[in-house]
């Protein structure tokens, strides 16, 4: 006997195959859908039709024209090249930033082991080993002050986000102590 496949693997089949596939091929796939997912009959085909509402495009099939297929592949490009750009900005943006900051002290041990993980992950990605932070090397140099100015950029995100978190959770409490006193009052 067979393994069973996984949803992900059966939504795949579905996703490409379905409409080559005979009738009951598919009635068997919604099926193990509906058993994976634990759906009711009617909660499937429900899903089964907003997925192919929303199917525009599921590659060059006959029945589209050249024109239609045409504007297609532009709008995809058009997308990519946005996608591109602003990425682009994005890492210019972090290059800028990470480049005009003062080497960074790390005051505490939270601080270094974020900038520990960091250089870790910049080594991996440049395919260098790990530098030490007393190397002499120019990139080692440069990958430690990489990571230790992201690492303070991270704690500061975390802060910020920590006195956010805080400043909701206070202002709920407020509300809940006027509601309290109010029921006091009355």
């Amino acid at each position: 006997m067979l393994a069973r496949p996984t949803p992900r693997r059966l939504r795949s089949l579905w996703d490409e195959k379905c409409a080559i596939l005979p009738a009951d091929r598919r009635d068997k796939i919604k099926s193990a859908l509906e058993e994976d997912y634990f759906l009711s009959p009617e909660q499937t085909e429900q899903y089964f039709q907003a997925l192919n509402k929303s199917k525009r495009w599921s590659g060059l099939n006959e029945t589209v024209s050249r024109k239609e297929k045409a504007e297609m592949e532009r709008e995809l490009r058009q997308r990519e090249k946005w996608l591109i750009d602003f990425s682009a900005q994005v890492a210019y943006r972090l290059c800028d930033y990470i480049a005009k900051g003062e080497k960074e002290m790390l005051v505490s041990n939270r601080l270094r082991s974020i900038a520990d993980v960091v250089l870790e992950r910049v080594a991996e990605i440049l395919g260098e080993p790990k530098p030490s932070r007393s190397h002499p090397g120019r990139l080692a140099r440069f990958m430690v002050a990489i990571s230790d100015r992201i690492a303070v950029w991270i704690e500061n995100a975390v802060y910020r986000a920590n006195a956010l978190e805080w400043r909701e959770s206070e202002t709920f409490d407020d509300h809940v102590r006027l509601d309290g006193d109010q029921s006091q009052i009355c």
